[in-house]
């Protein structure tokens, strides 16, 4: 939900990363151009190049979630697209993409306090369709709740961390990534020094005596 701390948890636990090797897309909602293609499509050339890790602010799972809040789809039409999803993770998975899904669940008392907050304090940031949106806050959770248990899977797993308390649910997200990337460092580092010996014996071939 909106004010559950999207953007807060990205600058922190990536504040160290490699600037050259990360990046960060935020989805808007839908422009008329990519209406025209699939609800997959704008995420598809977005993912990650070999070598990159890419953070989606939002994604193509709010295309699963809003649908069903505003009565847009019915149940066949969410279980195609949840095939659809499911369908495109494996694809990821298949060309070497880790995937890491998480949902910040924040309580609606905490988010209220963010909204007020955020109206006093950041009013550029402060939106109406934030307190629309909560009138229907069963409706979203119904929605979450279907969309999160039809697509968790093991190559793509959700994780859902408590939100209301900035510390914790960053240092549950940071946490969560050190574990599902851990079992590919060794391989990760053994890459880095096999090209590295290879840039050297290159390097020294080329330079001159001593």
């Amino acid at each position: 939900m909106d004010a559950a701390g999207k953007d807060i948890t990205i600058q922190n636990v990536f504040v160290l990363a490699n600037p050259e090797a990360i990046r960060v897309k935020h989805f808007l909602p839908m422009s008329k151009d990519e209406e025209k293609h699939h609800f997959i499509w704008r995420a598809d050339v977005e993912c990650p190049a070999r070598g990159e890790a890419v953070i989606f602010d939002r994604s193509y799972y709010e295309q699963l979630v809003q649908p069903q809040v505003d009565g847009e789809i019915d149940s066949r039409e969410l279980d195609i697209r949840i095939e659809d999803v499911l369908a495109f993770e494996r694809l990821l998975g298949h060309g070497g993409t880790i995937v890491a899904k998480f949902f910040l669940h924040v309580s609606p008392g905490e988010q209220e306090k963010r909204l007020r907050d955020r109206m006093e304090h950041e009013p550029w940031l402060a939106s109406a369709r934030d307190w629309i949106a909560r009138r229907s806050w069963d409706d979203y959770m119904t929605a979450y709740e279907k969309a999160v248990n039809a697509t968790a899977t093991s190559d793509a797993p959700w994780h859902i961390v408590a939100a209301d308390h900035q510390w914790s649910y960053n240092v549950s997200v940071a946490q969560a990534l050190v574990e599902r990337l851990r079992p590919y460092r060794d391989s990760w580092v053994k890459g880095r020094d096999e090209r590295g010996a290879k840039k050297r014996a290159e390097a020294e071939e080329e330079a001159p005596p001593v």
